[in-house]
């Protein structure tokens, strides 16, 4: 019993072994066919991703990109179209649009003031215009430099480049612009001219003359300045300041001494005009009051004036000479004096031979001058000799001559004379000069 009984479990465990091992075979054949199948898969996928990838970047991204840029080339965004189409090697016309994009967009930088940003451009790009253009983007160059001679000689030497023609109105403008601030009132009146009608160039043409008769006026030049606010009299306050500057020159001449001039000018004022506590009615008065002294004072010309040379043989008496003519000027002035004295003083000027010569062209000639000053009392007469003696005009020996200079008639009369015995011991030279100055 005991027996069949280890028989029967006997059976039992072998057809449990045999269940378990059926079991263990089943899951092993899966495991297999699922691996082929994930390697199948897996394989088709790397194709398809390797099939999309080419198709990606080969087709689909560079179409991509080609339209872009080919969209932002047509509408003028060069930046635009320089990031899209630079990578597309030989994808299409892209090389060729890739160049328009390089050179539109040196155009942009340039209008921008990047210049080195521009001219990196250009040289990537083969345009036929890129030699024109890199001379015009220099000539812009040299302008934002305000190196605007250099500049506007660029420009003007592309005549037949239309982007120069449209630039040179802006430059003259920008040179005018920048020689109004630093006072180059001449260059900054050509400039505007030139500019024609851009922008406010014809008032700036107004401001050119306003602004170089204020700075004249600065400068104590009150005649210039009078002369430029005169050109344009309705702009601001011009009218006022010729006014101004009138009787400014008149103040100056009535200081230096010049009341012949001085009151010409205060005649011309308004009488009751006034100007840092000075009337001119006040003015005229004192004028009127010294006006036989004042009559004397100005421009005296001197014509007709007259030097020679004479070679006196001493031991006959024979003689041959040079003579010439000259005109000559002298200014006359006067100062009322705190004390009621007057002053009178001047500087005339004459011509004399300095050597003689049988030949013309080795004679040598100069010109003196005659100072003088005096002062006399109110009332008194004029005296007639304004320079007695006055010792001046030197031989090429060295002796001086005489000059003398005396107020008759209303009339000036300069004499100079020197004799001269000791250049020679034979001969004798006879230096004389002669004018006469009247007003």
């Amino acid at each position: 019993m005991a027996e069949k009984e280890t028989k029967e479990e006997v059976k039992e465990e072998v057809k449990e072994e045999v269940k378990v091992e059926k079991t263990e075979e089943k899951p092993k054949k899966k495991k297999k066919v699922k691996v082929k199948n994930l390697i199948i898969i897996l394989v088709i996928l790397v194709v398809l991703g390797l099939v999309g990838f080419f198709v990606a970047t080969k087709v689909i991204l560079p179409g991509h990109f080609y339209s872009k840029g080919k969209e932002a080339l047509e509408s003028e965004n060069y930046e635009k179209a320089v990031k899209n189409l630079k990578n597309l090697d030989d994808y299409k016309d892209s090389d060729k649009l890739l160049k328009e994009a390089y050179f539109g967009y040196a155009k942009t930088l340039t209008e921008e003031g990047k210049f080195d940003d521009a001219r990196k451009m250009l040289k990537k790009s083969k345009n036929d215009e890129v030699e024109q253009y890199t001379k015009y983007l220099t000539a812009l160059e040299n302008i934002s430099k305000k190196e605007y001679d250099k500049g506007i000689s660029a420009l003007v030497a592309l005549d037949d480049y239309e982007k120069a023609k449209e630039h040179l109105t802006e430059a003259y403008y920008a040179r005018g612009e920048d020689s109004l601030k630093n006072n180059k009132f001449d260059v900054a009146k050509t400039s505007f001219e030139k500019a024609g009608d851009y922008k406010d160039s014809k008032e700036k043409l107004l401001e050119c003359d306003y602004l170089h008769a204020e700075d004249l006026l600065k400068n104590k030049k009150y005649s210039d300045a009078k002369s430029y606010y005169e050109k344009v009299p309705d702009y601001k306050d011009s009218k006022d300041k010729i006014v101004l500057s009138n009787f400014l020159l008149a103040e100056e001449k009535f200081a230096d001494g010049n009341y012949g001039d001085a009151k010409k000018i205060y005649q011309s004022l308004d009488k009751n005009y006034e100007h840092d506590g000075v009337k001119v009615s006040s003015r005229l008065e004192t004028l009127e009051k010294f006006s036989k002294y004042v009559n004397l004072t100005g421009t005296w010309k001197g014509k007709n004036g007259k030097f020679k040379v004479l070679s006196v043989y001493d031991r006959t008496g024979s003689w041959d000479s040079w003579e010439n003519t000259y005109e000559s000027s002298l200014e006359v002035k006067c100062k009322i004096n705190d004390n009621g004295t007057i002053t009178i003083s001047g500087d005339a000027e004459f011509y004399t031979y300095t050597n003689y010569s049988s030949l013309s062209t080795l004679l040598k000639m100069r010109t003196y001058s005659v100072p003088f000053s005096f002062t006399i009392k109110d009332g008194e007469n004029i005296p007639t000799k304004w320079a007695s003696n006055y010792s001046t005009g030197t031989s090429e020996s060295g002796e001086a001559g005489k000059a003398n200079l005396e107020y008759k008639g209303g009339k000036l009369y300069l004499t100079y004379s020197l004799n001269d015995k000791n250049y020679s011991q034979y001969f004798t030279y006879k230096y004389t000069s002669s004018i006469t100055f009247s007003k």
